[in-house]
C-alpha cells in the first residue's frame, strides 16, 4: 500500500515540482516563483511529487537567521490528506536544524487555506513597527527574499523558533486610525507640492493648497478620513447584515508605493487596508459571495461620495481609490476590493464597472 513520504527534493524532481506549482498558482505569480533544491521539501506518493514547501534560508542581521516559507502547494488530487500541515511541521524542524531562529511566511488576507495552517502552529501577523524593530536595516532584505516591496493585502506571518514573544499587528480601531494618519500625511505632502518633479522644475500644483483659506485647507485634509471611513463603514454594515464577524487590518508594504507616488510624482496613492473575515475557520470558496457583497458596498459608497464631490479637489484621493477598488484585481494589488468583485462572478464585475463608468461619465459632463 502506497504511503506519503516527505523528503528533501532531489535533482530529478525539480521540474516535476515546478510543473505542480504552475498548475496550483495563478499565472501572474510565476514571475516570482523560486525553488532552492537545498531547502525544498516535497511530499511523495508512488515516487511522484504531490506537494511541496519551498523554503528560503538567509541571514537578516547578526541576531536573526530567517527561515522563510515561500511556496506551499498540493496537487488537487491529494488534498484532504493534511499534507500542508505535515510539510510545515517538517519545514520547521528542518529550519531549526539549519540554525534559523525566526520563521515567516507571506499570505494574502483572503487565503484561510494557507494562514489557517500557520495560525494553528503559533504564527501571528507581524506589524510594520515590529518588523522594523526585529529586522532593523535587514527589513529590506526580508522584503527582497519575500518579493514584498509592492504587494498589497498580503501579511507577514511570523513565529520565533526560540520562543521569543513579539507583539502581533494592531487591528480594528487602532489600525484604522494609523491608516488614516498615514494617508492624511501623504495627501498633505501631495497638496503642498513636496515632490521630486517639483524640485526638478516640473511644477504640479495639486489643489492650489497654499492659496486656500484655513477652513478650506482643513476640510481638504479630511479627505482621506471621509473616503476611507465611508468605505470601511459601508463594508462593516454589509458584513453585519450578512451575520459575519470581521476584523480591520492595516497594510504594510503598500506604503512603499504610496511614498513613491507622493514623493516623486506628487499624486496620492491611497492605502486603505481592509476588512477581513474573522478567524480562520472559513473557506474562501464558501464566502466569495459574502466578500463580493462587502466589496460592492464599499465601492458603491465611494462612487456616491465622488458624485457628491464632483467639483472638489478631494477627488484627487477618492477617484484613484475607486479605480483601484474596481479595476486592480491582479497581483500585486490583490488586497483591493476589485479582487473580491472578480471572485464574485460576472454580475459582480458588471455592476461594479457600471458604477465606475457612471462616475467617470458624470465627471466628464461636469
Amino acid at each position: 500500500m502506497n504511503e506519503y513520504r516527505i523528503a528533501l527534493i532531489e535533482t530529478d524532481q525539480i521540474e516535476e515540482a515546478k510543473h505542480l506549482m504552475r498548475s496550483v498558482f495563478e499565472p501572474s505569480l510565476e514571475s516570482i516563483f523560486y525553488l532552492h533544491p537545498e531547502s525544498t521539501l516535497v511530499a511523495l506518493y508512488d515516487n511522484k511529487v504531490v506537494a511541496g514547501i519551498n523554503l528560503d534560508i538567509y541571514q537578516v542581521n547578526k541576531h536573526v537567521k530567517m527561515g522563510y516559507i515561500g511556496w506551499l502547494y498540493t496537487d488537487e488530487n491529494h488534498r484532504g490528506q493534511q499534507l500542508a500541515g505535515k510539510l510545515i511541521d517538517a519545514g520547521q524542524t528542518f529550519l531549526k536544524q539549519e540554525g534559523c531562529n525566526e520563521i515567516s511566511a507571506c499570505v494574502e488576507g483572503d487565503n484561510p487555506a494557507s494562514f489557517k495552517q500557520l495560525c494553528n502552529r503559533g504564527f501571528s501577523i507581524l506589524g510594520l513597527s515590529e518588523q522594523i524593530k526585529l529586522f532593523k536595516l535587514g527589513t529590506c532584505k526580508v522584503y527582497h527574499h519575500a518579493s514584498r516591496f509592492f504587494d498589497m493585502g498580503y501579511f507577514l506571518y511570523h513565529k520565533s523558533l526560540t520562543n521569543d514573544t513579539r507583539k502581533p499587528a494592531s487591528t480594528n480601531l487602532t489600525a484604522f486610525i494609523l491608516t488614516i494618519i498615514g494617508n492624511t500625511l501623504l495627501f498633505f505632502v501631495c497638496l503642498k507640492g513636496w515632490n521630486l518633479l517639483s524640485l526638478l522644475g516640473f511644477s504640479f500644483d495639486l489643489a492650489n493648497f497654499s492659496f486656500l483659506i484655513r477652513n478650506q485647507r482643513f476640510f481638504l485634509l479630511l479627505t482621506p478620513t471621509l473616503f476611507l471611513g465611508t468605505r470601511t463603514v459601508s463594508m462593516l454594515i454589509s458584513a453585519q447584515v450578512q451575520g459575519k464577524h470581521v476584523v480591520y487590518r492595516a497594510w504594510d508594504t503598500a506604503w512603499i508605493t504610496a511614498l513613491l507616488f507622493s514623493g516623486i510624482l506628487g499624486v496620492p496613492f491611497p492605502v486603505p487596508g481592509n476588512l477581513y473575515l474573522q478567524g480562520h475557520a472559513w473557506k474562501l470558496e464558501e464566502e466569495t459571495g459574502t466578500l463580493a457583497l462587502m466589496a460592492r458596498s464599499g465601492q458603491v459608497s465611494l462612487a456616491l461620495i465622488c458624485l457628491l464631490l464632483v467639483q472638489s479637489k478631494a477627488l484627487w484621493f477618492g477617484l484613484p481609490l475607486l479605480i483601484l477598488d474596481t479595476l486592480f484585481f491582479f497581483y500585486p494589488f490583490c488586497g483591493f476590493n476589485a479582487r473580491r468583485l472578480v471572485r464574485g462572478g460576472k454580475i459582480s464585475v458588471i455592476t461594479s464597472l457600471a458604477a465606475l463608468i457612471a462616475v467617470l461619465v458624470f465627471l466628464l459632463i461636469y
